[in-house]
């Protein structure tokens, strides 16, 4: 598997819901003010960016020149989540 496949991001992105689900139990937190849905959801969209970035980062590191993602996939995972989460972000802080 190469590190431009998708597979990573589809089996990885669920492993690490289940350990913040396991987490969110464990660690008491008030929640009477807070629109869980959508701060899952910015959750999910901060984990997507976070790939994108260690996609971006590995062949910074490979090549010495930072440019985009090779494959469409990450490059829509550095920019589309991203604009989400602000909008997101926008609405809770309203």
């Amino acid at each position: 598997m190469s590190i431009t496949s998708p597979l990573a991001y589809f089996v990885l992105t669920p492993c690490l819901v289940g350990v913040a689900g396991v987490l969110a139990r464990l660690i008491p937190q008030k929640r009477e003010n807070m629109n869980v849905p959508l701060e899952s959801l910015r959750g999910l969209l901060s984990v997507s960016v976070l790939f994108s970035h260690a996609v971006v980062n590995y062949f910074y590191f490979q090549k010495g020149v930072w440019t985009l993602a090779p494959t469409p996939f990450y490059a829509f995972l550095g920019s589309g989540p991203v604009i989400l989460f602000f909008f997101i972000s926008g609405f809770l802080f309203w």
